[in-house]
């Protein structure tokens, strides 16, 4: 179950117009003696190009309203009727009568959207809005109506078949609203079913539908962005009992949670809270071994049975394994980290990929079978550098049915195991699309960890500047951001029970056992589709969608909308002609107790910063300039973080 909220964001600069003018009237008494008129009740409400104003009575003899300029300069609007539309604003409007008279300055009207709930980030694909309403000066004695306004195309039309409401093609307006008779707010809802994921902007729009020009015109209107995603939770990087260095039962003898490696973890994760998990346990070892037990399984079989067997379950299965190179010894006599080094995550977008594909990356012992817990059978196909990996998996995909796959660095920026060199030529060829900027070994995003906020979670002396996402970014890479657990307890997804231990090996015949750094992170994706899988999740992995935390956040609503009237979501490439954007960061989650929200750029500067849960500001972004978005959460005194995929400016 997705623990995401609807994303509508509105846009900073609501489009608002306005109404006004006055009248006076002179009247006589019933002895014929002139006396001075009681003054109508005076509107006038300003929009982008004319002002109304208006009169809650027609005219008499005697009575007019008049334009003043800037510079004092009177010429006459109106002298009959009692609504009037200036296309030429003037800086106030006059009513006068008699000896009397009366002045207002145009008033504004702004149009809201209760709650923000229609949708950026749209729960299945929908759209939804709750309320309607409106501030700032008052409308009453207008005729009004209200309609839902897509793109200049397509207009809501709140019942159609069924009941249902639908897109029409020609302007639909939902309710009228006769002189006297405005409400102060529209309380209603509709839910619209999109077609297909957009990325598009969904005007509301308050109209003028009489006057006596003869045009329909807004009196308020608002945007939101519509992107039709919703944000789906999950843990790309986890162990089970498969994994040498695991251990899911610490208390007895580092024993499976059930019956065999890995069959509680997508039970683990659904308590987690997420929504998909990938199996990543080590491809070093062919068969896992419990001979006091009767158990042999080989290894890429039962995490393939363990991915179908929770297919259609609460949490969408992912296979994947993750490829350890930090035991490569012909790496480390070629020059150590210099040739490539890191570990890598691979997974796939289908259940049942052959084993050609699997590959691990060095031979070890298992350190569990040191201890005599258990014992694993090495395999026999081992790959020393992450490009002979990347041949392996293409031919792979020549020799089987091919299955779509991605890889990725992980803990990148972290001396041990194993940090990633970007400079290297070899890396450059990999293709990968993102990187893993946090986990239960910490963060690998800062390249200087004296920078302002970049010593939360690294150990002092393991952190690798040469390989953290900044420094990816500085050279040139075009990388988002995700983030896994690497927990090795068969407990995905579990970030509030701290950091899980690994299996080290033994001293004079006791366990030596390490604690991790930190709880580690999970993967928000922005899906796509009505009903969004797996296929869906890894769509939104490849194009870069996706934000990466240290905690299952309630809502993360993050867009830009460009001058190009084109939405960006995080990892996009933006021309630069769509400079500047209207960029739209929204956090929430009640747990937090205080925010503040950041942009960045590759070196660590900060462009942009406001401590709340929300961010609306104008991002300059020029060809090769990058910028991301980091949060910070405090929870008491506990921090949390969220990164989003960068935006990338491009020609």
């Amino acid at each position: 179950m997705a623990r995401t909220s609807l994303i509508l964001v509105l846009g900073p600069a609501a489009l608002v117009l306005a109404l006004g003018n006055q009248a006076c009237r002179f009247v006589e008494d019933s002895h014929g003696d002139d006396v001075d008129p009681v003054p109508p009740a005076l509107q006038a409400l300003l929009g982008d190009d004319f002002v109304v104003v208006w009169t809650d009575r027609d005219l008499a003899w005697g009575e007019r309203v008049l334009r003043v300029a800037s510079d004092g300069e009177l010429s006459t609007l109106g002298d009959q009727g009692s609504l009037w539309v200036d296309l030429d604003p003037a800086q106030a409007y006059r009513w006068e009568g008699g000896d009397l008279d009366r002045t207002v300055e145009p008033g504004l009207l702004q149009l809201k959207v209760e709650d923000q709930l229609a949708p950026a980030l749209a729960q299945r694909g929908e759209a939804l809005v709750c309320s309607l309403s409106w501030e700032g000066a008052d409308p009453f004695g207008l005729p009004l109506a209200l309609a839902v306004e897509r793109d200049g195309e397509a207009w809501l039309e709140p019942s159609c078949e069924d009941g249902l409401p639908c897109w029409r093609d020609e302007p639909v307006w939902w309710s009228r609203w006769d002189q006297g008779d405005v409400p102060q707010a529209l309380d209603t809802s509709w839910l619209a079913e999109l077609d297909e994921p957009t990325l598009s902007l969904l005007e509301f729009r308050l109209e003028l539908v009489r006057n006596e020009v003869g045009q329909v015109l807004a009196v308020a209107s608002d945007r939101a962005i519509e992107t039709g995603r919703q944000v789906l939770w999950g843990d790309l990087h986890a162990h089970s009992n498969l994994s040498g260095d695991a251990c899911e039962d610490i208390e007895n003898s580092c024993l499976p949670w059930g019956d065999a490696p890995g069959d509680q973890m997508f039970a683990k994760a659904d308590e987690a809270g997420l929504d998909f998990l990938a199996l990543t346990d080590h491809a070093e070892h062919e068969t896992y071994l419990r001979l006091d037990r009767g158990t042999e399984l080989d290894a890429w079989e039962q995490t393939l049975a363990l991915a179908a067997l929770a297919e259609g379950g609460p949490v969408i299965p992912i296979v994947g394994f993750e490829w350890t190179g930090v035991y490569n010894v012909r790496d480390l006599v070629h020059g150590g980290n210099v040739l490539g080094g890191g570990h890598r995550t691979i997974i796939f977008d289908g259940l049942a990929p052959c084993d050609a594909y699997w590959a691990g990356a060095g031979v070890f012992a298992s350190s569990k079978s040191l201890l005599g817990f258990e014992d694993y059978i090495q395999r026999s196909t081992l790959l020393g550098f992450p490009d002979e990996l990347a041949r392996h998996l293409a031919a792979a995909d020549a020799s089987c049915d091919p299955v779509r796959h991605l890889s990725w660095f992980h803990h990148s920026g972290v001396a041990i195991p194993r940090p990633v060199n970007w400079d290297t030529d070899m890396n450059r060829e990999l293709g990968d699309g993102v990187v893993e900027i946090y986990s239960e070994h910490g963060s690998s995003e800062c390249h200087d960890a004296t920078l302002e906020g970049c010593d939360w979670s690294v150990l002092e002396g393991l952190t690798a500047g040469s390989g953290s996402a900044q420094m990816a970014l500085q050279q040139g890479y075009t990388l988002g951001f995700v983030s896994g657990t690497d927990s090795h307890d068969g407990s995905p997804g579990s970030i509030e029970d701290g950091p899980s231990i690994v299996v080290m090996g033994e001293v004079d015949g006791v366990p030596i056992f390490q604690e991790q750094t930190t709880p580690g992170g999970v993967t928000g994706t922005l899906v796509a589709g009505a009903a969004p899988g797996r296929v869906e999740i890894v769509d939104a992995i490849e194009q870069r969608h996706t934000v990466a935390a240290s905690w299952l956040f309630d809502a993360v609503r993050i867009v830009a909308v460009g001058q190009d009237g084109q939405v960006y979501l995080p990892g996009d490439a933006v021309p630069a002609t769509a400079s500047p954007l209207e960029l739209a960061v929204e956090v929430e989650d009640q747990a937090v107790d205080s925010w503040r929200i950041e942009v960045l750029d590759p070196y660590g500067e900060i462009h942009l910063v406001v401590d709340q849960g929300q961010l609306y500001e104008l991002l300059e972004l020029g060809a090769g300039d990058v910028r991301y978005v980091r949060v910070r959460a405090w929870m008491q005194d506990q921090e949390q973080r969220l990164w989003a995929s960068p935006f990338f400016g491009v020609d």
